[in-house]
């Protein structure tokens, strides 16, 4: 599962794939922002990455996408 997390008046987005089911990612980002507690996530390699609640601009929560070798469209 792949989450993108914009954070406000930061250019890059954070990127990061877990080992989670949407709706239980989409319940811990909902969880993160109405009690005001950070947002902590385990990436599927073992990082945890916490984000202030105040600081998320937006969350893109989505199944991964196969990569595409060659020059086809």
């Amino acid at each position: 599962m792949d989450i993108t997390i914009g954070i406000q008046n930061v250019a890059r987005e954070l990127s990061i794939e877990v080992n989670e089911e949407a709706a239980t990612v989409t319940k811990r980002v909902n969880d993160a922002i109405t009690s005001g507690e950070a947002l902590t996530v385990t990436d599927s390699r073992g990082q945890t990455i916490v984000v202030p609640p105040g600081a998320i601009g937006y969350v893109i929560v989505g199944a991964g996408e196969s990569r595409r070798v060659g020059f086809g469209i």
